[in-house]
């Protein structure tokens, strides 16, 4: 199993396998109560995903780091240490980094984590020019994700595929109220623990409004998606840092980005796909070019 450590803003080290060191064992605890639990409400008789507050998780690494004389030992420990040293010129704030581990099958498991509180290197039990290390590790989203995202797919359909009522919810078979440029698809989490999807949609889009089929949570805009502008909508902290919360955004065709949070509609409820199968609709009140929606999420589990 190869276990690699990046620190942000560096190049990875190797763990497992280096003539300076090699980890004698990787564990920690932590890991949150994932039991998923079944909630009926007045409105609703729907099956509602709830989880517990996750907690941070623990990691250690225990190395074994060797040196052919006392100098070459200290400098190959000096260099260790440094990769998990705190930021420079930055008092003792923690750099963090992702810690990857490529499994037998050659599956990636990576977790993005911090040196406990900044980085108490520990001085060790040292055997001549070896010596026995163990660093501590603390990943504030305890879940071990997939490192490339899963991405799809659909294009909105001719109005009339989908109708909604007056009081704006989806009417199976058929309803009364506005006609919309729509799609629904089932998007299939295979991972362990619930994740916070990212979709795009093209413009030119007026008004799109994304729902999970489930929970019926609606994140809906009152916006204008002009020609040659992305709408891109975050549901909510992706496990790379790629984003720490609920972000909207436009993006143009030069990558510049215009926070767009402001034109959400009031009520709207940010959303996550549940392990399995989820519907998820989305609509616009005009998408005269039928633009493809696209939509990415990362694979996250409970453990490697």
């Amino acid at each position: 199993m190869q276990v690699e450590w990046t620190p942000e803003g560096r190049s990875p080290i190797r763990l497992d396998q280096d003539p300076r060191w090699r980890l004698l064992r990787l564990g920690g605890h932590g890991a949150p109560d994932t039991q998923l639990q079944s909630l009926s409400t007045p409105a609703r008789n729907e099956r509602l995903v709830l989880h517990a507050v996750a907690q941070p998780r623990i990691i250690t690494l225990t190395c074994r780091i060797h040196g052919a004389t006392p100098a070459a030992f200290q400098a190959n420990r000096a260099t260790l240490a440094g990769a998990f040293a705190p930021w420079p010129h930055n008092g003792s704030r923690a750099r963090p980094g992702v810690l990857t581990v490529t499994l037998p099958d050659g599956g990636l498991r990576a977790l993005r984590a911090l040196p406990r509180e900044g980085l108490a290197w520990p001085s060790g039990s040292q055997h001549g020019d070896a010596t026995v290390d163990t660093l501590v590790l603390e990943a504030p989203d305890p879940f071990w994700y997939d490192p490339v995202p899963l991405t799809g797919q659909t294009s909105l359909g001719d109005p009339g595929n989908l109708r909604f009522n007056a009081t704006d919810e989806l009417a199976f078979p058929a309803g009364f109220g506005s006609e919309l440029p729509s799609a629904s698809v089932t998007v299939t989490n295979p991972g362990g623990v619930r994740s916070f999807p990212v979709f795009t949609v093209p413009g030119p889009a007026l008004n799109p409004a994304f729902r999970h089929g489930a929970t019926g949570h609606l994140v809906a805009f009152n916006l204008t998606v002009p020609q040659g502008l992305t709408l891109e909508v975050t549901h909510g902290a992706q496990p790379d840092a790629s984003a720490l919360a609920p972000t909207a955004t436009l993006i143009d065709d030069l990558g510049g980005r215009t926070n767009i949070l402001a034109a959400l509609r009031p009520g709207a409820r940010f959303w996550a796909l549940a392990p399995g199968d989820n519907t998820v609709v989305f609509t616009a009140d005009q998408a005269p070019d039928l633009p493809t929606v696209g939509h990415r999420f990362f694979r996250r589990h409970v453990a490697i």
